[in-house]
């Protein structure tokens, strides 16, 4: 697990536009409750899709591991959406 958290400029925008908290945010990374994990081509990290929980219900948190920096970085935040996502919100509805 990094020991720090990095915010890009675009998780902070989504995360005020959707009224999550970085605590919030915070609390999902270091429960690491691990719905995906994906290599992405063409970029240094790989990420993992992480579930967690706000006060206003389940949260979708995307992060980028920098194992050599030795931290965490928060790509983008969204609420799942219930018609895309199972009950769960851990796996896709096909």
């Amino acid at each position: 697990m990094p020991e720090d958290m990095v915010f890009t400029n675009h998780a902070l925008e989504r995360m005020f536009a959707r009224g999550v908290t970085t605590q919030e945010v915070r609390e999902a990374v270091i429960a690491d409750d691990v719905v995906e994990r994906r290599p992405v081509a063409g970029r240094p990290y790989a990420v993992r899709l992480l579930l967690g929980r706000s006060r206003a219900g389940p949260i979708h948190v995307v992060v980028a591991d920098d194992d050599v920096r030795a931290r965490a970085i928060v790509v983008t935040v969204y609420r799942p959406d219930p018609e895309r996502w199972a009950p769960s919100f851990r796996e896709r509805r096909r």
